[in-house]
């Protein structure tokens, strides 16, 4: 089972993780001067820490990709990379995974705060349990080997592959199912869909209509609902097979009861043909139910 990272098995979201002092001022009054002045920017590292702001912002300016100059209090603040900045160093003070967003107040240096992704505790409780049945699971991502290497082994997943790019995820696939024979590919972006097609089974979660479109299941519910789906697949898997045992065995009953002389024609007809389909409706359909109600 390939599985993408951001949005499938993080939230896609990110959290402060710490905050760095460089000068005069604390953790707190650095977290609450460079939220308020993250207020002024859409960019998912400015969306993290702009909760944290407390201060009416009097100016801002916001340089795409780069960062957002502010005026807060009398501050003159800078947010944003270290070359915007004006950073020379500090550049291990934050960990591999971690993204750092780095503050300058009146032209020094004030801080650095790290956020890392956040990763929902019942999500890597669902992949040890998927992990625990016999499933191999494969994270494919865009993203850094640092960071992908830090999610795999918080959940527990040996194979990973980073920086990849759609194309490459669809060669994985590909390889993949050469090498182990059927291959479930779980995603929910657009740089999903070359592998969600070409995966024996592909699993969209969320509803973007692009990606639920070239899936063979949706999971509305995200990555949490997935040992439900595949439970209950083996369950109507089984319940089919039974049903089709069972229509056999009843028309090959009729078939000789009617050979022996032993039932009429009109019962041979019912009970052959529309009897064993209905009975093995009504075994598939209890099957199903007794999987709802165990859930």
């Amino acid at each position: 089972m390939v599985v993408d990272k951001t949005g499938t098995l993080t939230l896609g979201k990110l959290r402060v993780s710490k905050v760095i002092p460089l000068g005069n001022f604390n953790e707190k009054e650095i977290l609450e001067l460079a939220g308020s002045v993250a207020r002024a920017s859409n960019h998912p590292l400015s969306r993290a820490i702009s909760t944290y702001g407390t201060y009416t912002i009097s100016y801002a300016e916001e340089y795409p990709g780069k960062g957002v100059k502010a005026t807060v209090n009398d501050y003159n603040i800078v947010i944003g990379s270290k070359d915007f900045v004006g950073y020379n160093d500090n550049d291990l003070l934050c960990k591999a995974n971690e993204r750092c967003v780095y503050i300058s107040i009146n032209d020094k240096p004030a801080g650095i705060i790290c956020l890392t992704e956040e990763v929902d505790e019942g999500i890597r409780r669902i992949v040890r349990e998927l992990i625990s049945k016999g499933y191999r699971i494969i994270i494919a991502s865009g993203d850094s080997i640092e960071r992908v290497k830090a999610i795999a082994e918080y959940l527990g997943i040996k194979e990973y592959h980073s920086s990849l790019k759609p194309d490459d995820k669809k060669k994985l696939v590909h390889n993949l199912r050469k090498k182990y024979g059927l291959v479930a590919m779980v995603g929910d972006g657009v740089n999903d869909i070359e592998a969600l097609a070409s995966a024996d089974v592909g699993i969209a979660v969320g509803s973007l209509s692009v990606v639920a479109n070239i899936s063979n299941i949706v999971l509305t519910r995200g990555f949490y609902s997935l040992p439900f789906v595949i439970g209950f697949s083996k369950r109507y898997y089984k319940a089919l097979i039974l049903a089709i045992a069972l229509a056999l065995i009843v028309k090959l009953g009729t078939m000789m009861s009617g050979l022996m002389g032993l039932l009429p024609l009109w019962a041979i007809v019912g009970v052959g043909d529309d009897g064993s389909t209905l009975l093995s409706f009504l075994l598939i359909i209890s099957l199903v139910l007794g999987y709802f109600r165990r859930d």
